[in-house]
Parts: C-alpha cells; structure tokens; sequence
C-alpha cells in the first residue's frame, strides 16, 4: 500500500468562511475547453463562460478543438469573430487527452481553468472556487449530483472507490469536467501523464504524492441537453476498465517507490 502523504480536503461550503467571493481578483485565469463533436452546447458554452468573466477577473479563453465532423468547426470559426478566443483546430482526432494537453500548453496566466465543453457544468461555480486559490494548488469541483447515464455514474463510483483503496487518499471525484490548478503545477508534471487514460485523475495523484494541496469544492452538474459521451460508450467499457485497471497498478508501483 502507498503510504499517505498529504489528504485530499473535501469542504462543505455552508461551513466554510470562504462562502464570499472575491470579484476583481488580481489573479489571471487561462480557461481550456478540449472540444470534440459538442454542435449542441459549444456556443452556449463559450458564450456563457466569456459573459460570466467579463470585467470580474483577467482571463483568457482556449479552444482545443479534436477534429470534430458534426460542425462544431463551423460555429467554432464564427464564434472566434465574435469572442476573443484563441482557437486551435486539429485536422483529425487524436484524442481527449491530447486535447487537454495541448490546450494547457497554450495557456499563458497562472491558473488554469479546464472545463468540459458540453455545459454540464456552469460558470457561476467558479466564485465558489475561487476563494480557495489563496492556499491551495488544485481545487476539484466536486459534484453535488452526478447528471449522467447510470453506468457512466456506476464506473465513476468503482473508480474513485478503488483509488482510495490503492493510494490511500480520500477524494471522491478524482475525474471531474471542472478543475482549477496552476499551471505550473501541470506543467511540471505534463511529460508523465501517460501512465492512467484520463488526464485529472493521473495529475491529482502525482501531485497529491508530490506534497501539491488539493481540495475539492462542491458544483452543480446538468444533464446534456443533446447528444452523448464522446468517450464512454458501452462497447468501450471492458476495454477501458482493463487499461485504467493495469494503470492503476502501475502508477501504484510507481508511487510506492517514493
């Protein structure tokens, strides 16, 4: 078993001192979102987040687009003249994972805001988020009620359960759509992501075993509206509890030797 280093902190906002935001805040925020197929949601997405950051803190938005065919290319150029987004398109599909990575790459402020595309997730959460920027490295947003399929939500539970058994940490969404962490932080771990197939869950451990503070702040969670996963389809399901399983093991040998 790794030995614990450092506790992930789960915080109930109504006892918390940090229920008041700061707004104004001299802290700069580089907003991510890794696009893929998301006609449906992207301009409410994008033009939601700008309205709800603009004149309240300094910001930037970032869109890593993954070689969608539905259109979302389409209404991504026009929203680029119509918000001041910085849009990178890929010819073909290289994946989630390589999305949010490039994306961050291109990130220029200090915190970094990566949120997925589908508006299952708001903007106003990130006040509740944001107080927490003074002590902590990473802030989770954790969520209140999971608004997914039931075997999407049934995965999650099996995987964060066997992380708190294997590394011996207590965080309860591992791998949220909604996280705020500097990127320094990311970047210094960015060329070792490779051992777990999704990019939060990975980054948290070696940043928890690192000695990084982490906390994971409660947020509301929406049903998409149209549409489905990109990414956990049932017929992928047997094929991506065997990798997560075998890279979960590895990381646990990893990190043991420490």
């Amino acid at each position: 078993m790794v030995q614990e280093k450092q506790t992930g902190e789960n915080l109930n906002l109504k006892d918390s001192n940090f229920l008041k935001t700061t707004m104004n805040s001299k802290e700069s925020v580089s907003i991510v979102f890794p696009v893929y197929n998301e006609r449906a949601a992207i301009e409410k997405t994008i033009e939601s987040y700008y309205n709800e950051f603009r004149g309240k803190i300094k910001f930037e938005i970032i869109v890593k687009e993954d070689g969608s065919t539905d259109g979302t290319k389409e209404i991504l150029q026009r929203l680029s003249k119509k918000y001041p987004i910085r849009l990178f398109m890929s010819n073909a599909r290289k994946g989630y994972q390589w999305s949010v990575i490039e994306g961050i790459k291109q990130a220029k402020y200090k915190w970094i805001f990566l949120v997925d595309s589908d508006f299952q997730y708001r903007p106003y959460d990130f006040w509740n988020m944001q107080p927490f920027m003074k002590d902590y490295d990473i802030i989770l947003g954790k969520r209140k009620k999971r608004m997914d399929p039931f075997h999407r939500i049934l995965m999650s539970k099996g995987f964060n359960f066997l992380i708190r058994q294997m590394f011996g940490v207590n965080y309860k969404d591992i791998e949220p759509g909604y996280r705020l962490f500097k990127r320094k932080v990311a970047l210094g771990f960015l060329g070792k992501l490779n051992t777990l197939s999704y990019f939060t869950s990975e980054l948290v451990l070696r940043a928890h075993f690192a000695g990084y503070k982490i906390v994971e702040v409660p947020v509301d969670h929406f049903r998409r509206k149209e549409g489905t996963t990109n990414v956990f389809h049932l017929y992928k399901i047997p094929k991506i509890i065997f990798k997560e399983m075998a890279g979960l093991w590895k990381l646990r040998r990893e990190l043991g030797n420490k």
